[in-house]
């Protein structure tokens, strides 16, 4: 009898012991998950953090330049590609919000609020984006020019004050396209214009001399006035 309460104690502690393991391991990987969820919640915290809305600005002017190829956001799907392919339009677009607004508009949050809207046959329709930003932006009276085509009328739209997103192939500058968009937004006290070109800084550091731009293979032509920064 006393080998048989023996062999229950043995049998009840080791019981114990394992029920014991077993909190203690489940205790554990408790504790872990809790850790590993707030490490992520942390990284996406300081990722976040580290997200840059407004980048420095060349030449001391006060356009935005946003560039297709910013990792935050060139590799986004948009049409055929990614946003580094084919956001050209796009990106202008979010440019001329910016500037129109002040609103902290990113070729990223612009491509989560369009999606496709502003596409024809997969390609970037920049009257779209126009009629598109004039709707959801009414309380800053922005005014849509319509098309035009050519640049003598367009630099005149600049000199006026209008922010006109302009199509384009063949050179500019040291860069040649297949079909582009950039954005002509100013023209100093020479009578230089200053562009945004999304896909390349270096065409937007410098001022262009009208006969530069009338030099290039120029397609359509569309205008925005007003907002924040209208004359």
């Amino acid at each position: 009898m006393a080998r048989l309460k023996l062999a229950a104690a043995l049998l009840t502690g080791a019981l114990a012991a394992t029920c014991w393991w077993g909190w203690l391991m489940l205790d554990h990987a408790g504790q872990d998950a809790q850790a590993l969820a707030e490490a992520r919640e942390r990284g996406r915290q300081e990722a976040q953090e580290q997200i840059v809305l407004d980048r420095p600005v060349p030449g001391g002017n006060w356009m935005p330049l946003w560039l297709q190829t910013d990792p935050q956001w060139a590799d986004i799907p948009y049409s055929d590609g990614t946003i580094e392919t084919y956001g050209c339009g796009l990106t202008c677009a979010a440019m001329a919000i910016k500037y129109l607004t002040v609103q902290d508009v990113t070729p990223l949050a612009l491509s989560g609020a369009v999606g496709e809207e502003c596409l024809t046959d997969r390609v970037n329709d920049m009257a779209k984006f126009c009629e598109w930003i004039v709707a959801n932006y009414p309380e800053y009276g922005i005014e849509y020019s319509g098309k035009v085509w050519r640049i003598e009328e367009a630099l005149s739209m600049v000199d006026d004050g209008w922010v006109v997103m302009a199509g384009m192939e063949g050179p500019l500058g040291d860069r040649s396209y297949g079909g582009h968009i950039i954005l002509i937004w100013d023209v100093d006290d020479e009578g230089n214009y200053w562009v945004r070109d999304p896909d390349d800084a270096a065409n937007s550091e410098r001022p262009w001399t009208r006969e530069e731009l009338e030099a290039v293979a120029w397609g359509t032509f569309n205008g925005l006035r007003g907002g924040h920064y209208g004359r």
